[in-house]
Formats: structure tokens, C-alpha cells, sequence
């Protein structure tokens, strides 16, 4: 027991001369804070260790730490020479970054123990040294991407994660207003422009960087063309060389089509933050639905979330909806004075007025917008039904005009186009999920006399009313009676001189 005693004061002794000899002698382990990390694991790999001077916070005697890999040791060679290096290029970020990139690609194995701490996460037990720090593989989900950065280890340290993950929006701009929104209302026929909005992350940790916007129209859109797509990155327009456009079956999922960056690293001029403006139209077809279920749209984008690994794209942004609408103007045709008597036969030409000049409706078979020509004798003939109904479907909210060419038999033709007002109140900002709140309330007015709308169905309904001509006498009538009484008249004067003449 004595013997014992004495080897362990022989060892104490030791290690206090060491300790007051080699101020590098390392004091103990230290921890990294994530902070705000408590949703991630994160894992620590010590790519330098040595002597810690305790009092002056300084590594010295550098060696390759546990971290990286043999392979890794040969590629960058003598450690303390690469330590020197990077100390030398302490002010330089990029620097620091690139070697980052590097050595994640060798690396050894992990240290310390990490567990969730409140709000943040903690990697403690990690003896002095230089270590990169990344999201563990496998555990960033699809709207995160990993992160991956390397600091010097002297003492506990807080860090926040520097992941760079994009977001993306999928706006319409409404027509009356040519502001892009969530919400619009056009008429069939018409090219509806569509808008994605997006910005350049950081890109720093990353060899290649691939972005990937994936489009679902319904079935109310034809599908674009790379003609109509505009790509602005900052001050840099793309060319039709910088990306890929794939549309149909190619796209091997349920989109539409995709716009695909493969590489954003190699576009010259664009830079961090650069706002990315994509603009389209889309032609909105005679498969419009009609009214409140609307015609919605959505957008989501892929993006490289691996710095460790360039050929994943499995970063998605959450799916951003935008919606359009199309309505239905319902023409009654009644007898003035007796509105319940409806009117067949009676025939319209509808037209609106841009700049100035009149456009003339044309509907196909099924009473759908067809387009619209300069000439009157090539529009269509609206003509009323046995119940003095017209239907006009996949009109945009506006101004209209009702020519009636011609008037039921026994009724006068209208002097006067009747003007026809569909008024809709859309939101400008929609959060995706019930359409019912993207269209609030649907009117109109003919001649400014309120009509009947309905926002679920999407229909608009006005009358108009025929005047009955004035009746011309029948064959009989008082025409003849004038005669008759005239001739009645000439007889009585004959006979009253007859009579008076053979009195004389």
C-alpha cells in the first residue's frame, strides 16, 4: 500500500511539472452550441489537433485529428503545414470554405455526443482541435438543406447553422389591374401570364448547383412553349442554351412541365440574392371550369440541398397555388309589360371595345368563347331559345355590349346597344386551399339595372325586354267602317233630294 502511495505521488508530481512545464497541455473537453438547432443532429469531425496553450487560447504541435480520413492525410499532406496555411488566410472566407468543401469529401470519423438542449443542439466532449461540422446524412428534410462550416475548438462555442435554402412563389397578374397576385379572372381564349419568383442562395459549399421548377397547370391551360418562358437572374437574361424545358411524359411525374437549371453555378454576371424572375403565359382553354371551383395552378421548386454531394436535387420548396376564374353571362329575353312571356328567336351580336375600337364575340357549338374579330359579319349570331335564353360561357369580369340584330315577330328592334357590366371580387392574396376565398361575390348590371350573379356557379344573368309593336287594323276594322259610314252618309243625302224633289 505504501509502495502504491508512493508511485502515485511519483505521478502526480509528473503530471504537475508537465502541467506547469507545457503550457499546451490540453485542460479538458469543450462543446459546440447549434443554436436554434433542435430540429436538426448535427455531427463534429476533428480535421487538426494539438497542444492547447489553456491561457492563450492558441494550438500548437498541429497533427491531422481523427476526422479525416488516411486518404484524406495524403491528399492535403503535411498537417501543420495546411493549418499554417489557412491561419495565414484567416481573413479570407472563401478560403475556409473551399478547404471545407474539400475534406468533407475524406472524411474520418465523428466526435463528441450530441443531444438536443431546449431550443438548440449540443455536440459536447470534443477535445481541442479544428472541426467541420455538418447535418448527420439522412436527417434534413426535404425544405432544408445540409449545412457544413469548420471552426477552431479552444474553448465551448455557439454557432448558427449557415444552410442556405431557396424559396419560391407562382403568381398571375389579373388583368384589370396587370398586377401579379394570387388570384384573376380572364376569358377563354386569352394568354394568361404567369410569374415564378425565386432568389440565388449561397452556393458557397456547393461544386454544382441545380434548380428545378416544376409546374402543374390544369386542365383549362395549354401547356407553354420554351418560346414564351423569360428567365431574368438579376441583371443576366438566359438564353435558351442556360437551361432545360421539359414538358409532357418526359417529365416522369404529374407536372406539367419543368424549367431545370442544372448547373446556376456556371451562369456569369448573377451573384447572392439575385432575384430570379421566370415569366410565361398560358392560354386558357374551352376545358375552363366555370366559376367558384376555378382553374387552379401550382408551383413548387427543387434544389440541391447536399453540399457532399452535387447530384442530389432533393431539396422542394412547399407547393404555392394560384388561381383563375371565367364566368357565364345568362341573356332572358321577355316581353316588356309581361315578364313572364320569354322571347325565342330574338338574335344578338355581343362585342367590347379595346382602344377604341369594337371587338366582336365568337362562340363555338356549345355557347363558349370562340374568340373575337374585328368585323361584325364574322361574329357569331346569339339567338334565343324556346325558353328566350342565351348562355355566354368563359367571359372575363368587364364591360360588354348586346346588339340585337334582330326582334321576335310582333316586337320592335332595340335602338340601343345595351351595356353589360360583370363585376367580380377576387383576393389579391390566397392561401391555396379553398377557392371559395379567392372569389368573394359576383355581380352585374345591364344598362346599369343590377342583374342576378352567383359566385359558386359562376353565372351572371340579365333581362332584356321587348316592346310589342302597335297593332294595325284588321280587314274590317275601323278602315273600312270610315268608308262605311261615309257611304252612308252620301246615300241619306241622295234620298233626302229624291224625296224632296217629288214633293215639289
Amino acid at each position: 500500500m505504501k509502495k502504491f502511495r508512493k508511485i502515485l505521488s511519483v505521478v502526480l508530481t509528473l503530471v504537475m511539472v508537465l502541467a506547469m512545464a507545457t503550457p499546451g497541455f490540453a485542460a479538458g473537453t469543450y462543446s459546440i452550441t447549434i443554436t436554434g438547432g433542435k430540429n436538426g443532429e448535427y455531427e463534429a469531425y476533428q480535421i487538426f489537433k494539438g497542444d492547447l496553450d489553456t491561457t492563450e487560447k492558441v494550438l500548437s504541435n498541429i497533427e491531422w485529428g481523427t476526422g479525416i480520413s488516411e486518404a484524406g492525410k495524403l491528399q492535403f499532406g503535411d498537417a501543420a503545414k495546411k493549418a499554417a496555411e489557412l491561419d495565414k488566410a484567416k481573413d479570407d472566407s472563401d478560403v475556409a470554405e473551399k478547404f471545407a468543401d474539400e475534406v468533407s469529401k475524406v472524411l474520418g470519423t465523428s466526435s463528441g455526443n450530441g443531444a438536443v438542449s431546449g431550443e438548440d443542439y449540443v455536440i459536447s466532449g470534443l477535445e481541442p482541435g479544428y472541426y467541420l461540422v455538418q447535418d448527420k446524412e439522412g436527417s434534413v428534410t426535404e425544405a432544408e438543406s445540409y449545412t457544413k462550416f469548420i471552426l477552431a475548438l479552444v474553448k465551448n462555442e455557439s454557432v448558427t447553422p449557415k444552410a442556405d435554402v431557396p424559396s419560391a412563389e407562382k403568381k398571375v397578374q389579373e388583368n384589370s389591374t396587370e398586377k401579379y397576385q394570387d388570384t384573376a379572372d380572364y376569358t377563354i381564349g386569352d394568354n394568361v401570364p404567369f410569374k415564378f419568383t425565386s432568389k440565388v442562395p449561397d452556393m458557397t459549399y456547393y461544386d454544382s448547383y441545380t434548380m428545378i421548377f416544376e409546374d402543374t397547370l390544369s386542365s383549362g391551360f395549354d401547356s407553354p412553349s420554351k418560346s414564351d418562358i423569360t428567365i431574368q437572374i438579376g441583371n443576366v437574361k438566359l438564353s435558351d442554351n442556360q437551361y432545360d424545358f421539359i414538358t409532357g411524359n418526359a417529365t416522369s411525374d404529374d407536372c406539367t412541365f419543368h424549367i431545370k437549371i442544372s448547373d446556376l453555378k456556371k451562369i456569369v454576371g448573377i451573384k447572392n440574392g439575385d432575384v430570379i424572375d421566370i415569366t410565361f403565359n398560358a392560354k386558357l382553354n374551352n376545358k375552363a371550369v366555370i366559376g367558384q371551383a376555378g382553374n387552379t395552378n401550382e408551383m413548387c421548386l427543387k434544389f440541391s440541398n447536399n453540399p457532399n454531394d452535387a447530384s442530389e436535387v432533393n431539396g422542394k420548396t412547399p407547393v404555392d397555388k394560384v388561381v383563375v376564374f371565367t364566368y357565364q353571362l345568362d341573356i332572358e329575353k321577355v316581353a316588356s309589360g309581361s315578364e313572364a312571356k320569354k322571347l325565342p328567336e330574338a338574335k344578338f351580336k355581343l362585342y367590347k371595345i379595346v382602344n377604341e375600337e369594337k371587338q366582336y364575340l365568337k362562340v363555338d357549338d356549345s355557347g363558349k368563347v370562340d374568340g373575337w374579330v374585328d368585323a361584325e359579319n364574322n361574329a357569331s349570331e346569339l339567338v334565343t331559345d324556346a325558353s328566350g335564353m342565351i348562355s355566354v360561357k368563359g367571359l372575363d369580369a368587364g364591360e360588354y355590349y348586346l346588339k340585337e340584330t334582330a326582334a321576335p315577330d310582333g316586337y320592335n328592334l332595340l335602338k340601343n346597344d345595351v351595356k353589360v357590366v360583370i363585376i367580380s371580387q377576387i383576393a389579391d392574396v390566397w392561401d391555396g386551399s379553398n377557392t371559395a376565398d379567392a372569389l368573394k361575390d359576383l355581380s352585374v348590371t345591364s344598362d346599369g339595372t343590377a342583374g342576378v350573379g352567383n359566385e359558386e356557379t359562376g353565372v351572371v344573368e340579365i333581362t332584356v325586354l321587348n316592346v310589342a309593336g302597335i297593332q294595325l287594323p284588321s280587314t274590317g276594322g275601323i278602315g273600312t267602317t270610315i268608308f262605311y259610314a261615309a257611304g252612308i252618309v252620301l246615300m241619306a243625302g241622295a234620298v233626302f233630294f229624291v224625296v224632296r224633289r217629288k214633293r215639289a
